[in-house]
């Protein structure tokens, strides 16, 4: 498990990364590279009232593309 340090940086090292598709690189950014970072809820709200569950399966694809690469 990663802490909320630990994500901010791994976010702001691989955001940029190709295989990461441009909604998900500003969901992202939004949740956590925003000062102050924003809640799955809040993120979701931001982006078309997806569900925070959604924005919570969108950021664990992400993570898991960062580890692929």
């Amino acid at each position: 498990m990663i802490d909320y340090n630990g994500m901010r940086d791994l976010m702001a090292r691989n955001i940029d990364k190709p295989e990461i598709t441009d909604l998900e690189r500003k969901m992202m950014r939004y949740r956590w590279l925003d000062i102050p970072s924003h809640t799955l809820e809040e993120t979701g709200k931001k982006f078309g009232g997806i569900t925070k569950e959604r924005v919570r399966q969108i950021e664990e694809k992400v993570i898991e593309l960062i580890n692929k690469i």
